[in-house]
């Protein structure tokens, strides 16, 4: 009887727990970042953002090889953009904190701006290739060092694209220059 007692008292509490235990898997999906956290997201957003900017200004700019990549940079980081900020917001973040000024960023992206043809194309894809080996290098470290689940999950689908733009504006910077379009 005793033995029968314990059953039924398990039977009734387990779905309880089964329902306390998908609400804290709930809370702990919509926790807060950490502090590291909150800067790769800060990091991501930035150079999504960047690389966002600098290929809209290419489809206007650009030979017809540099138009196709930019549009590529334009879908790929746009996309990752939104989730990244539907991963911050998930976690409590409603605006993604900008990173502070970089001066040289601004800099490269004036010069960038007052070139025309295959000058233009060339250092546009010389930024590329810098800054994706940058974006690379920092998303596998962040890989190995993020403590939120969804965003290293995130970072390791991210990594290959990235991978893919790095290989895409490498054969354009090995490629003939073409005649303005």
């Amino acid at each position: 009887m005793k033995n029968l007692s314990l059953i039924a008292a398990l039977l009734i509490a387990a779905p309880t727990l089964a329902v306390a235990d998908d609400r804290a898997t709930k809370a702990d999906a919509n926790a807060k970042l950490s502090d590291s956290d909150i800067a790769v997201v800060t990091e991501l957003h930035h150079a999504n953002q960047s690389e966002v900017d600098m290929g809209k200004f290419a489809l206007s700019h650009g030979t017809k090889a540099v138009k196709d990549y930019a549009t590529m940079m334009v879908k790929d980081h746009s996309a990752n953009d939104a989730k990244l900020v539907a991963l911050a917001k998930k976690h409590g973040i409603a605006k993604i904190p900008a990173p502070p000024a970089d001066k040289s960023e601004m800099d490269d992206m004036t010069k960038l701006k007052a070139m025309k043809g295959s000058d233009f194309d060339r250092a546009y894809v010389d930024a590329m290739v810098a800054d994706h080996e940058k974006d690379i290098t920092t998303v596998a470290d962040a890989i190995n060092s993020v403590s939120d689940t969804d965003l290293r999950d995130h970072l390791v689908d991210t990594k290959p694209v990235l991978e893919h733009h790095l290989e895409n504006a490498k054969a354009l910077q090995s490629a003939p220059a073409q005649a303005q379009r």
